[in-house]
């Protein structure tokens, strides 16, 4: 297992099948609700700490998790930025949806757009209060993700 801190906010684990053998974990179940793989996160935010120095106590986090080819998996561990204007985030899981729900909403200046890299997935951000219609395309994302995130693994999408 590689820990490695890629700036203040963000943390890369990088762990091998061995590893998620060893915490009795498969990456079809890797889920933080779950009690045991709750500690299992809480358990690698330790090691992070001392090792790496990365703190999130008592930080709203974003996880993201990409399998690799050779069983083994990349976590991606984000902590999120508490001041700033509070937008909706829905997550669409195909151009199709996002660009239904995009042009549902017509032409508005509130609103951004990012499509995340190397992926057929797509954010749309809004302040709130939302359209109702955008639920019917695509999921609403209780912690959007930071800037931080947006900027490292999303590309914007521009107007035309």
């Amino acid at each position: 297992m590689k820990l490695i801190r890629s700036g203040e906010n963000t943390l890369r684990i990088s762990m091998t099948s061995e590893d998620l053998d060893r915490y009795s974990v498969s990456l079809e179940d890797f889920d933080e609700k779950i009690p045991h793989q709750r500690r299992i996160f809480h358990d690698l935010l330790a090691l992070a700490k001392e090792e790496t120095g990365f703190d999130a106590a008592d930080e709203r986090i974003y996880i993201q998790l990409y399998p690799k080819k050779d069983g083994g998996c990349e976590l991606f561990i984000i902590k999120l930025e508490q001041d700033g204007e509070k937008k909706s985030c829905f997550l669409f899981r195909s151009f199709d949806d996002y660009y239904v729900a995009k042009n549902a909403l017509g032409e508005r200046e509130d609103l951004s757009a990012y499509r995340i890299r190397g992926r057929d997935q797509f954010f749309l951000m809004l302040p709130p209060p939302h359209p109702p219609c955008l639920t019917e395309y695509g999921e609403r994302i209780k912690n959007p993700p930071s800037d931080l995130f947006l900027k490292s693994k999303c590309s914007p999408i521009r107007r035309a």
